[in-house]
């Protein structure tokens, strides 16, 4: 792989509608994303409709991830999952 070219100065913004960092097999490791509203959804207690939600992604080398962190109007929500898709508190 080349590296690109050293710029003078870093560029003033990223901008982009999801982001995804891959390892060297092309995994994808991390990832930031907005989820469109849903307001169709059925959650399993019988709630109905998701909102619009941005997700924080960082994933094993076996694509589970790990480390969530999400937020929309309803709220935000950090989840940490064990190896046994336990979530561990903190």
């Amino acid at each position: 792989m080349r590296a690109a070219p050293i710029r003078e100065s870093p560029a003033p913004v990223l901008r982009g509608s999801s982001l995804e960092i891959v390892d060297d097999q092309g995994r994808v490791r991390a990832s930031i994303k907005i989820h469109q509203a849903d307001p169709n959804y059925k959650w399993p207690d019988g709630k109905v409709g998701y909102p619009e939600t941005v997700m924080f992604r960082l994933i094993d080398p076996k694509g589970r991830p790990e480390v969530k962190l999400g937020a929309s109007v309803e709220g935000a929500g950090l989840g940490l999952i064990g190896e046994t898709d336990t979530v561990q508190a903190c």
